[in-house]
């Protein structure tokens, strides 16, 4: 009996760790700050392939749209994604992409903080404070390089436990699980203006997103003809391109001669890497896990 109460404690205990999505926390001091789901903020588009946009714009408009919908929700602010960074050994990852890998902006604090700083560009100007959820842990050298920005996001602490001095140092709102803010209430902001124009739609954005995320591994030869793949080649692949779907740890570079990694294969993406095969556009993205 003992056996199967610890074992139904464990899974609710992780129900409720994971339930953390498309929420809205009030503090104990009436601040409401909109938790949108993760990793994906819409479909297909996470804080990775985010992390892989170069467009500070499209970054603005992404923000923007976060911004909007925090305010549907009578909030303040908003969570954007986490405070740690990508696993260096990205090879060792082990697990479900969507849990290990899409919840991170990159493995680089400089590339995670720039795609960061972009999207808090547009989630201010539609009057929300940014927040950065813990859960994962807290990056020092993310969190200077955003100071170096001069972004200053609260913290929401979820699971992570960090001691009293590590989170006074950091100089930024901290946020407790239970609402309590514990460190530097005075910073939490609520900003009294809204942006002033019609945002485009939301699946625009959406799509736009993706194709802004299509990232050139190798190009050697211009190959017209492609093939998706969603685990590791077999055997090399010279005579078409290779396009690999969301997971760089199933990316060896050794075993194709022309190829490219997306974030999703609907009939739109697939038509865009055709056009890229085809010399007509090209990819935008920036890898963000080297």
């Amino acid at each position: 009996m003992k056996k199967v109460f610890i074992t139904f404690s464990i899974i609710f205990f992780l129900i409720c760790s994971i339930s953390f999505s498309e929420n809205t926390i009030i503090t104990d001091t009436g601040y409401s700050i909109y938790y949108p789901d993760s990793p994906y903020f819409l479909e297909n588009v996470s804080s990775f392939s985010l992390g892989s946009v170069t467009d500070p714009e499209l970054l603005f408009e992404f923000g923007l749209l976060l911004a909007e919908k925090a305010k549907k929700a009578n909030a303040h602010a908003c969570v954007i994604g986490y405070s740690q960074l990508l696993p260096k050994e990205i090879d060792l990852i082990n697990g479900h992409f969507d849990e290990t890998i899409a919840p991170f902006f990159s493995i680089n604090p400089f590339k995670a903080s720039q795609a960061i700083e972009w999207i808090i560009n547009g989630l201010t100007a539609g009057g929300i404070f940014p927040v950065l959820s813990a859960k994962y842990g807290l990056n020092d050298s993310l969190i200077q390089n955003l100071k170096y920005r001069m972004i200053f996001p609260a913290i929401l602490l979820e699971s992570f436990s960090g001691n009293e001095q590590t989170l006074k140092e950091l100089e930024l709102a901290i946020i407790e699980d239970s609402g309590h803010i514990s460190y530097y209430p005075n910073l939490l902001k609520k900003l009294d203006w809204a942006w002033h124009k019609q945002l485009q739609d939301e699946e625009r954005l959406r799509r736009e997103l993706l194709i802004a995320s299509i990232i050139r591994l190798k190009k050697r030869f211009t190959l017209k003809d492609f093939e998706v793949f969603h685990t590791h080649l077999s055997s090399p692949i010279t005579d078409r391109s290779v396009i690999f779907v969301k997971d760089p740890r199933i990316i060896n570079m050794n075993k194709f001669s022309t190829g490219y990694l997306i974030h999703s294969t609907e009939d739109f993406m697939l038509e865009r890497i055709r056009l890229i095969c085809s010399e007509i556009y090209y990819a935008r993205g920036s890898i963000n896990w080297r």
